[in-house]
Formats: C-alpha cells, structure tokens, sequence
C-alpha cells in the first residue's frame, strides 16, 4: 500500500521548542494531568489524543512558535516523525524543566532540512489563506493556530508550507543531529465501555466519542476501512470551519496533485434512536442537518461540484425509525439530483481493542 507522507503543526512557545528540538521529541498536554478531578477532563483528555494519534513514522513535522515579546508567531520546518505516538510522563531528559509530565503524548522527530535560521511569520501563512491556497488550518490572528496543539492539512497545503520556508532560507545548511530516546509506552486511549443493563451480549459502545474517532484515525493511518469508506488517500481529523465548528474527520482522494473528492465523516459514540431532540441535539435530524452545514461549507469554499462531496455518519446503532427516515431523506435528495449521506453502524471489539464498521444505509 502507498501512504501519502502526511505533514502536522504542532505548538510550542519560546520555553517549550529549545527542549523539543535539543531531545527530538515533539509533545502535547494531557487534560487530565492538569485538572485530574475536572468533570471533562477523561473526555478532554481523549480529544488531545485524537490529535496526535494519527501520526505516523514517516510524516512530516512543521512547528508553529507562539508569538512573544522577541518576535512574532512563527512557522519552523522541516523535521520527519521516527516514532509511533507514545505517552511518557516524565521530563524529556534530566534537564527539560517544562516539557514534563504535562506534556506526555509525544511523538519523536529527526531534522531533514534545515530551515531554522529564517522562519516564516505566519501573516505570510494568513495570506495564504487569503488567496485561497490555504483552507484546513483556522485562523486565530496573532497568535497560533485554531484550538488545537497538533492538527494537520491537506498534502497541497503542506507542500505550500514547505515552499514558503525553502523561499526564506535560501543559504544550505546541514540538518542537525538528533538521536531521540523512545519507551515503549502506547498513548492510552480510554476504551471504557457505557454498559446498558437492557441489552444482551458483549457491550461494544464506547463512553467517549473521542475515543472512537482516535480508534478509527489508527485505523485509517494504516490504510483501513477503504472496503467501507472508499479508497481515500489521506485524512484530517478535527477539521474546524469558520463558524467554530469542526468535522470530526474528512478523508481525501487524490488524482495527481489535486483532490477528486472529500467524505466528511460525523461520529457519534451513542445509539441514534430518535427522528430528532431539538432540546438536546442528538436526534437524526439535528445530526443530519449538522453534516449537511458541513457539506455547503466545504461545496462553497472547495469542491467543483457538489458530487465531489460525501457525508457519512457513524454511530453505535441508528433505530429502525431513523434509518426509515434516512431513506425517505436519500429519496427526496435523489430526486435533486443530491447525494444522500450514509449511515454506518460501529462495534468496539473488547478482543482487538479495535472499531468494527457495518453499513446499514
């Protein structure tokens, strides 16, 4: 199988960057080490890991400084992943004093090119986006980027960071020499079953929905699903759009160097039982109609035309009342000239510790 080297920002301010790049190791905060009694911490704690999961041995790695009172926020390139994601809570070596147990879901790095000297001010990346060149990364003026501490972009986009950097170091320089030290520790995604005391059988739901969006990005990082979610190329979890709202996971089909389609993929970790809850927002049709606000947004800004645009929800099971109602939706979208949106059932194997996928619409 061919994988398409995936490029990642992660980000780092003035204090954490000499350690991450003195160990080549890259990392992001935990919640949960923070705030361990928090109501939202176990769930917060699961985002984060589903920003970093998908990394893979072989991506390649950007670094996004904060802005400071020496310089502006910056963009620093180029360095490759060496490692899985792994969790290790203690300082990166005996003289790190702020990449420590705060920071434990890392991923290690080597230097391929060295860009250092001159990086780019990320108004040069905002303009960019501007022009329309750039679209996966949200904007925060000023500062870093969106909300998260690693997320990725397309492959064009990526290539686009690369060119700014190469186009402002200009002088060759050899890459530096890190030799990262990797434990053996995997990242610990909460596989916590929701027990349903009425039901039967093995439990296969998983409490937290950031769980199962991590346990499908491990997936779809080594290639999987594509007999179910189609023969996609890349992917980009936690894509956000400028309503501040995110898709959960967008897979990508290339052609040569341009995208042929998208499918946007809504996971939910409950079962879908009911045509619609206004009041709480987890009916069909407040789902339904979330996706398709996600299919104009990504119809408007970046495909061709609209059969470019998949929607796929996944959930723990949809009632036979709502998957009646899909139907009847798939109908009346058919018949102007629309595409429907898919409906995939998921089961969390105790055994593998893995997602299992079934298509019921």
């Amino acid at each position: 199988m061919t994988v398409v080297p995936k490029y990642w920002i992660l980000i780092v301010d003035d204090n954490t960057w000499p350690e991450h790049k003195r160990t080549g190791i890259a990392a992001i905060n935990d919640p949960l080490t923070k705030n361990p009694k928090g109501r939202q911490s176990k769930n917060q704690r699961q985002i984060a890991i589903s920003e970093i999961i998908g990394v893979r041995p072989g991506d390649y790695l950007f670094f996004m400084m904060r802005k400071s009172g020496t310089h502006p926020p910056q963009l620093i390139g180029l360095y490759q992943v060496v490692s899985n994601p792994y969790y290790d809570p203690n300082p990166v070596d005996q003289h790190a004093q702020h990449v420590n147990q705060y920071y434990p879901f890392r991923v290690a790095f080597k230097q391929v090119e060295n860009l250092e000297e001159n990086p780019v001010d990320i108004e040069e990346v905002w303009f960019l986006k501007e022009t329309g060149k750039l679209w996966s990364l949200q904007q925060t003026r000023g500062d870093a980027v969106g909300t998260h501490a690693c997320m990725t972009m397309s492959k064009q986009e990526g290539e686009l960071l690369l060119k700014l950097l190469r186009m402002n170091n200009i002088i060759p320089k050899p890459p530096a020499k890190i030799t990262p030290q990797i434990p053996p520790n995997p990242i610990p995604i909460q596989s916590q079953i929701s027990y349903e005391p009425k039901k039967k059988g093995v439990p296969t739901k998983l409490r937290y929905e950031a769980a199962v969006r991590s346990l499908l990005i491990e997936e779809l990082k080594a290639g999987g699903y594509k007999d179910i979610l189609g023969d996609y190329d890349d992917f980009i979890p936690n894509l956000p759009l400028g309503s501040r709202k995110e898709i959960d996971i967008l897979l990508l089909k290339y052609d040569n160097n341009e995208i042929l389609w998208y499918e946007i993929i809504e996971v939910k970790a409950d079962d879908i039982t009911k045509i619609s809850d206004p009041k709480n927002g987890d009916g069909f049709i407040e789902i339904f109609e979330q996706v398709m606000e996600y299919k104009r947004w990504l119809t408007k800004t970046r495909a061709e035309i609209p059969l470019q645009v998949h929607t796929t929800i996944i959930a723990h099971s949809f009632s036979k009342k709502v998957i009646e109602k899909a139907k009847e939706i798939d109908k009346y979208l058919e018949y102007h000239s629309e595409r429907g949106v898919r409906l995939i059932e998921y089961k969390f194997n105790k055994e593998t510790k893995k997602i299992d996928l079934k298509q019921v619409l």
